[in-house]
């Protein structure tokens, strides 16, 4: 699982970085996003393209914690 920490705030430079890993990551795998900005979903929902990732959990205890999944192929 890739883990990115983007607690001290969402920058477009940290956007680019969700948008690079996501990239990398094989189909199945994780990426746990941490932040403390309570729009954090949407902004995953504007920066990745709709079909390709899966929230599969977000929690809320004083930061946020996205778990985002890229599917597997069919």
């Amino acid at each position: 699982m890739c883990k990115l920490d983007l607690r001290n705030g969402v920058t477009p430079f940290s956007l680019l970085q969700v948008i690079n890993l996501f990239k990398r990551m094989k189909p199945g795998e994780t990426l746990e996003i941490l932040g403390n900005d309570q729009d954090l979903q949407q902004d995953l929902k504007r920066i990745l393209p709709e079909a390709s990732f899966q929230v599969v959990a977000l929690e809320q205890a004083g930061d946020y914690v996205a778990y985002i999944c890229k599917p597997a192929l069919h």
